[in-house]
């Protein structure tokens, strides 16, 4: 697991790892979040808003990810803009379409 490569974090921070793929322009990918032992929801939106920013900033169409943890329930990414999609690839992976103007 990739947690075991990064340094701990305190109790309640959370990171989040995302790249701009060249092979889809106008789409961010979040690779990775990683999150401390206690992180709050309050600190998880944080984050989410974050990196809706920085894709507002860059003017994504996109926002895609994978959710492999347990904590990451449907309900929650419905609560957090994102909706499922890809389902070929398996029931974990969402999208939030952003609609930014100009």
């Amino acid at each position: 697991m990739v947690d075991s490569y990064l340094p701990r974090l305190p109790a309640d921070h959370c990171r989040v790892y995302y790249a701009f793929p060249m092979r889809s322009p106008g789409f961010m990918s979040v690779l990775y979040a990683h999150s401390g032992p206690n992180t709050s929801y309050r600190t998880l939106y944080r984050g989410v808003t974050a990196v809706d920013e920085i894709a507002r900033i860059r003017n994504a169409d996109a926002i895609v990810c994978q959710a492999t943890n347990t904590r990451l329930t449907e309900r929650l990414m419905r609560r957090l803009g994102y909706v499922r999609h890809a389902f070929s690839l398996g029931d974990n992976h969402y999208i939030k379409r952003l609609k930014y103007q100009s």
